[in-house]
């Protein structure tokens, strides 16, 4: 049988409401120490669990966050995914993770909308006026300091004696901003948008072979990869100067091919992208804005790149 908060109430000796107040921590409320712990002792003596679906009706909070990401296989948003956990449990949030179903974070999003979580954490840039509860998108808080990295991998390529780059993303009109930025700088760089499906994307990865850039800039370490490996079997007469974005590490890091990095921390990005939703949430909804997430160009040449080939997958 499940334990009721009359239970409790009558096992520490207390007033029913007096007990309620306590386990929905009803702010102004005062308690004594004393009559607070035998409320505890009760509660840990009964094995009470609050059924959370009940503690939703009452509050209109599910005291649940969603989580938005493109798939669990790939090694990153697994990390992300755990990492999301770990940072809503300290901010006193369960977490819902949604996984996207056509390629696209529309879907997964809908999901959680539907299961009326309190509010969503967005593993890409995207934004819905639909929504019945707030969003918040992690990249978009990184972008100005994002411009200013590119702009210095730019620099480095100069020094390279590059004289053009091709820049490749996966649905993100924010790294259009961010290379069209460098463009306009002065430097010539071609941006795609490129297709998620790997055969798809490596049909594209080819077609860059074929066009020759200087450099390539890739914003996935899966990409890096496969681009690697299409260098390696089919155009071995072909060395761009490959740089990439790491927002995490490991042994991927070790291939000599990749020249440079811009650099983030995910682990910073999910702690300030779930801080500042639940801020939002708390304030029935008035916008709060992450702190800018710091990002920094490193070539291979510095002495800190050693730091990220790493022997197992990691998150930065």
């Amino acid at each position: 049988m499940r334990v009721t908060l009359k239970d409790i109430a009558k096992k520490a000796n207390v007033n029913f409401t007096l007990v309620s107040k306590y386990i929905n921590k009803t702010p102004g409320v005062s308690i004594r120490a004393e009559t607070r712990q035998r409320i505890e002792d009760a509660i840990h003596e009964l094995n009470y669990r609050p059924i959370a679906a009940a503690r939703a009706l009452r509050s209109g909070k599910s005291n649940t966050l969603g989580l938005a990401v493109y798939n669990l296989t790939n090694e990153y948003f697994a990390h992300y995914a755990d990492a999301a956990l770990r940072e809503a449990e300290k901010q006193g949030y369960n977490l819902l993770i949604s996984v996207s179903r056509d390629n696209s974070l529309g879907s997964a999003v809908a999901n959680l909308d539907s299961n009326q979580v309190d509010g969503i954490i967005c593993c890409d840039n995207f934004n819905s006026p639909r929504l019945t509860c707030p969003i918040v998108s992690e990249q978009a808080y990184s972008i100005d300091s994002l411009k200013e990295s590119m702009h210095n991998a730019v620099n480095y390529l100069k020094r390279q004696h590059c004289r053009n780059m091709t820049g490749i993303y996966f649905g993100s009109p924010l790294w259009a901003e961010i290379f069209d930025s460098a463009n306009v700088a002065g430097f010539p760089i071609e941006s795609y948008d490129f297709p998620l499906p790997m055969d798809q994307r490596a049909d594209s990865l080819r077609k860059i072979c074929r066009e020759r850039p200087d450099a390539v800039f890739l914003t996935g370490w899966v990409t890096v990869n496969l681009f690697t490996s299409i260098l390696d079997r089919e155009f071995p007469d072909y060395d761009p100067v490959i740089l990439t974005w790491a927002n995490c590490k490991g042994p991927f890091m070790k291939n000599t091919r990749i020249k440079g990095v811009i650099l983030t921390s995910t682990l910073l990005l999910v702690k300030e992208t779930i801080t500042a939703l639940a801020m939002q949430i708390r304030r029935s909804g008035d916008a709060v804005k992450p702190h800018c997430i710091p990002s920094r160009f490193i070539s291979r040449e510095d002495s800190n790149f050693i730091t990220l080939e790493a022997e197992s997958f990691a998150l930065t």
